[in-house]
């Protein structure tokens, strides 16, 4: 059985799109746990309405996508988990057969993802790499993803990844007693980079297969508060630097976060894309929390 994980925060409408494709494509056994971070825009009546079975733990503050995940994990009964975005909505037939066919024939296969897709067809994710000082300076300021391939690959056959993507995160429930939980100083972002490590490093291989397909409405909790967003990826995709090159690495990457901030607030005024505020907002609040990061972000 299928242990579907859901952390909810004000996404009212795309969590209910994500319980029916769930309900729609899976097939087999499985059971789903949402998680709500204190949602204000009556999520839980929703779901109690049009999904009853659905096991609910309603929180009375936003605890981060680690710590409610975490929540949900100490009750699940499948074999598998499957940790799912609110706002994304899987759109295989039978994707739970697949991914328990997949997991019973591959033994050395820890974890599994999906090809996800953003709402206008494009490839958001296929493979994911660990972060870097390096790596963040060529996204950050050079613009990297914006060059990425945006079509999915052409063979059907999984191939091996450094990490998945947590808005499609599948994994066997063992690894969950082995390497421990998700570290829940990662308040967003870069909790699932930071677990897989842990996971790779105990010997199991992380696939991705491409026969398996998720739409992903990117950041949409997340941007409700876009300019704290911009300081939580900061500030924890350089605590996994940190954890894996070094304090120097870590602050040089954090320079580079903050140097993508400004390059995209002159970018948001001649787009009009109405981002500029929200940029120097993330700009500022960064910079203000460098020299708090050990105090306030565990580093």
């Amino acid at each position: 059985m299928i242990s579907v994980i859901i952390v909810s925060w004000n996404t009212r409408e795309l969590t209910l799109r994500c319980l029916q494709s769930v309900c729609r494509h899976f097939q087999g056994e499985f059971e789903i746990i949402l998680v709500d971070n204190a949602s204000s825009d009556d999520t839980l009546a929703a779901v109690k309405e049009q999904f009853p079975l659905v096991e609910i733990i309603a929180n009375d503050r936003n605890r981060g996508y680690a710590q409610a995940n975490n929540q949900a994990i100490h009750r699940v009964r499948g074999d598998l988990v499957l940790l799912l975005n609110s706002d994304c909505q899987i759109t295989t037939a039978g994707s739970d057969q697949e991914l328990t066919r997949y997991f019973s024939v591959h033994p050395e296969c820890g974890v599994a993802g999906a090809l996800l897709f953003l709402p206008n067809g494009d490839l958001q994710t296929d493979k994911r790499v660990f972060n870097t000082a390096a790596r963040v300076f060529l996204t950050q300021i050079c613009f990297l993803d914006a060059l990425r391939n945006k079509k999915p690959p052409s063979s059907s056959e999984a191939y091996e990844t450094d990490y998945v993507d947590g808005a499609f995160l599948c994994a066997r429930k063992e690894l969950f007693q082995q390497v421990g939980l998700l570290d829940e100083s990662f308040f967003m972002y870069a909790e699932d980079m930071e677990w897989c490590a842990r996971v790779k490093a105990r010997g199991w291989a992380i696939h991705v297969l491409p026969t398996l397909a998720v739409v992903h409405h990117h950041a949409q909790s997340a941007k409700k508060d876009y300019c704290r967003m911009l300081l939580h990826n900061a500030v924890n995709n350089c605590r996994f630097i940190r954890l894996t090159q070094g304090r120097g690495a870590a602050h040089l990457a954090y320079a580079f976060y903050l140097g993508g901030m400004l390059i995209r607030v002159f970018l948001s005024v001649v787009r009009r894309n109405g981002l500029a505020r929200d940029y120097w907002c993330g700009f500022r609040t960064t910079f203000a929390n460098w020299k708090h990061l050990h105090a306030r972000f565990n580093w």
